[in-house]
């Protein structure tokens, strides 16, 4: 799924080597703030505005 939204240009995920710690794929949005701004507006996206994923420290 990253890999596709890349190639989309919707977002830019770029492999990080973090040396004894290994390697980790940073990812950032690449659309323009203005979209964003509209869909902060729709109705239906309006939910995930507020939305934070967990932050994993270990895998389980």
């Amino acid at each position: 799924l990253i890999q596709e939204l890349d190639m989309m240009g919707l977002i830019n995920a770029s492999i990080k080597s973090l040396g004894r710690a290994g390697r980790t794929k940073e990812i950032k949005l690449d659309i323009q703030k203005e979209v964003v701004e509209r869909f902060k507006k729709d109705s239906i996206f309006k939910k995930l505005d507020d939305y934070r994923p967990p932050n994993q420290t270990k895998l389980m």
